[in-house]
């Protein structure tokens, strides 16, 4: 379904454009659907060069007879791409934006089990454990607010992920207070003085 004809002649001014993420170039073009049941909708496909890790692939094709050199070749130009079928009338960075706050959901359901250990509590009895589980809900939601008003700001790639990292917070509300302020004052330097972050 996917179109890799650009990707395939490796000409980038085919491509509909760039922009930079996390200080790396991530090149994309769309294309709409005509026809079939997606009819329609549009398929955006970014282009980013950390994915290929050909390293990796051949070396487990020499050691484990995994696959041949052949099947390599025959994959290679999709092996650094990302296809996203979509009905949002958005630009190329916008859609992988949505797309990367989709894989951080993941990555900060992982943070709440094995940075805030929510997935255990010691606590003694229910009310404590309805607070617990409150505060660690809060930073949360919190931080996916904040993500949020970043990315529709196009500021995510102007303040860097650090500010944006659970991994200070502990299960009381203390540190979670002190986290948040962190982040909250991030974002008022960079308003007020966007050149010095």
């Amino acid at each position: 379904m996917t179109d890799y004809t650009k990707v395939q002649k490796g000409d980038r001014r085919a491509f509909g454009g760039y922009f930079l993420f996390e200080k790396r170039a991530i090149w994309y073009y769309s294309y709409g659907l005509k026809e079939g049941e997606l009819r329609g909708k549009k398929i955006t496909v970014f282009l980013d060069e950390r994915l290929k890790v050909e390293e990796g692939y051949l070396s487990r094709t020499e050691r484990d007879d995994a696959g041949t050199l052949e099947t390599f070749f025959e994959v290679q130009h999709w092996r650094s791409t990302i296809s996203v079928i979509t009905d949002l009338d958005e630009s190329g960075e916008r859609i992988y934006n949505l797309l990367k706050s989709r894989a951080e959901i993941e990555t900060m359901s992982d943070a709440f089990k094995n940075v805030l250990n929510a997935d255990r509590a010691y606590m003694r009895d229910d009310y404590q454990m309805e607070g617990w589980m409150f505060i660690n809900f809060v930073a949360l939601v919190f931080y996916y607010r904040i993500h949020r008003l970043l990315a529709d700001n196009s500021l995510l790639k102007k303040l860097e992920s650090r500010f944006l990292r659970l991994s200070p917070l502990v299960s009381d509300s203390k540190a979670l207070i002190v986290f948040l302020s962190r982040v909250i004052l991030s974002i008022i330097r960079y308003y007020t003085h966007p050149c010095e972050l």
